[in-house]
């Protein structure tokens, strides 16, 4: 059995499992997979740092180096500025199906003492 059929089967497993388990299973098991993904982001981390440490070193020229971390710096700004497009798209639709219960929100709101000494916002 390759290993991608593996993987496959064992996160099929995982969700089974967890659908299907009591609460009390999960609060038990929580820690365990908390403590995994850290182990992973320690080791992937050093990795990924040692990479792009090693690459940058082994660009002979100035000006491949400049190129590369235009592209870097263009390839940022491109996929901040699609995230916030699709942020912009996407947050109306669903945040106006979310029902807010009204005594709530009113919780959420400082107390009177504190709103008074709040300067008004500049549309008011």
């Amino acid at each position: 059995m390759s290993l991608t059929t593996r993987v496959l089967i064992g996160l099929v497993t995982g969700f089974l499992v967890g659908t299907v388990a009591p609460a009390g299973v999960a609060a038990i098991i929580g820690p365990v997979g908390t403590i995994f993904v850290n182990l992973i982001r320690m080791t992937v981390l050093p990795l990924v740092v040692s990479m792009l440490i090693s690459s940058v070193g082994s660009i002979a020229s100035s000006r491949a180096l400049g190129r590369a971390g235009w592209r870097a710096t263009i390839a940022m700004v491109v996929l901040v500025a699609v995230a916030a497009a699709a942020s912009a798209l996407i947050a109306q639709p669903v945040l106006s199906r979310v029902q807010i219960d009204r005594s709530a929100a009113l919780m959420l709101q400082p107390p009177p003492a504190v709103a008074a000494a709040r300067p008004a916002p500049p549309d008011a």
